[in-house]
């Protein structure tokens, strides 16, 4: 049985410079990925941090804890938006 296929040129190291640009592309993507990680990370430990010191003082109840909550996903969605617009802006215009 013969596997050829219209798709037999388009192999692994068949691509040429089209590749190397899509490959440079996920490259920015991944970096964006892993900025946005450590973004969101850094800013929950700050605040947590932060928090710590009020609870211990009495001064943090469960209304300051949803206010967090909310400002935690806030932050995310207007991360994720920034991570949408740099996809989108590595995507070809056509």
């Amino acid at each position: 049985m013969n596997h050829a296929s219209a798709s037999a040129n388009t192999g692994p190291g068949d691509e040429g410079p089209a590749a190397d640009s899509t490959t440079s592309q996920v490259e920015a993507l991944v970096d964006q990925w892993f900025e946005f990680g450590r973004r969101v990370l850094d800013r929950a430990s700050g605040r947590a941090q932060d928090n710590i010191k009020l609870v211990r003082e009495r001064q943090y109840g469960i209304d300051a804890m949803l206010d967090d909550v909310r400002w935690f996903w806030d932050g995310v969605a207007e991360d994720t938006a920034e991570l949408v617009q740099g996809v989108q802006n590595l995507r070809p215009r056509r």
